[in-house]
């Protein structure tokens, strides 16, 4: 789920990504002009519906190391529960934040 600064759009792109055991969620932004409405909340309770009617068993998520952002998460019912890591191929050194 990402919104672009460069639009006016609050979200460019919807929807968990399905894995085998649940629904993973990967870097939910909403535009620094749409937030505090209430809009993330709405996505994160739609990623966890599609996971519900998909039969999973969870709904699993990557979160920026920022205290407001780990507030959020908390605040629509997820624990940390692990530290992630990971490593880009260099085809898609672009993708690197």
């Amino acid at each position: 789920m990402r919104s672009s600064s460069r639009s006016s759009r609050s979200v460019d792109q919807i929807g968990p990504t399905a894995v085998p055991w649940g629904r993973f969620v990967e870097n939910v932004v909403v535009a620094s002009s749409f937030q505090r409405l209430g809009i993330g909340r709405q996505l994160m309770e739609a990623a966890i519906q599609l996971g519900e009617a998909a039969g999973c068993y969870k709904v699993q998520l990557l979160a920026a190391d920022e205290a407001y952002v780990h507030r959020f998460y908390e605040a629509c019912g997820f624990n940390a529960r692990a530290h992630g890591f990971r490593r880009y191929m260099d085809e898609h050194a672009d993708m690197r934040s």
